[in-house]
């Protein structure tokens, strides 16, 4: 098993190195998902139930195919605002992180918990919503 989960992981890399290296927008899918595989699959090899860093590899990934696409979007020109898209990436992976976290948390949390766990749960949906929202507002502008 350790073996596959190598052979998956190294997959995953060989698929985001090559579509950087021959423009391959599929690979930005592929490789992360490959990755995902191998990360899960290491899991059930060890037979952890959590795994504490969750939170930390899915925002790697999220980092990893917004990276890629970027820098193959740079490929076809100057990036007209910079520093707005990486303040956009680093909004992304902060608010990707802390949602991961929150539903980590309420994951392990006893049951017990009642209403402080419902407001905790109708505020990141309210979030959420807020956050899908706002690409169709500013593209609007």
């Amino acid at each position: 098993m350790g073996a596959t989960v190598a052979l998956l992981g190294a997959l995953g890399i060989a698929a985001l190195l090559l579509a950087l290296l021959a423009v391959w927008d599929d690979g930005l899918v592929a490789g992360p998902a490959l990755l995902l595989v191998a990360y899960t699959a290491s899991l059930v090899y060890v037979g952890a139930p959590l795994d504490r860093s969750a939170p930390l590899v899915g925002a790697g990934l999220i980092a990893c195919v917004e990276l890629g696409s970027w820098s193959l979007e740079l490929r076809d020109g100057a990036e007209e605002r910079p520093v707005r898209r990486l303040g956009s990436l680093v909004l992304l992976l902060f608010v990707a992180l802390a949602a991961s976290t929150v539903v980590f948390g309420m994951g392990s949390a006893s049951t017990g918990a009642g209403l402080a766990l419902w407001l905790v749960g109708a505020a990141a949906a309210t979030a959420l919503i807020v956050l899908i929202a706002m690409p169709a507002r500013t593209d609007r502008e």
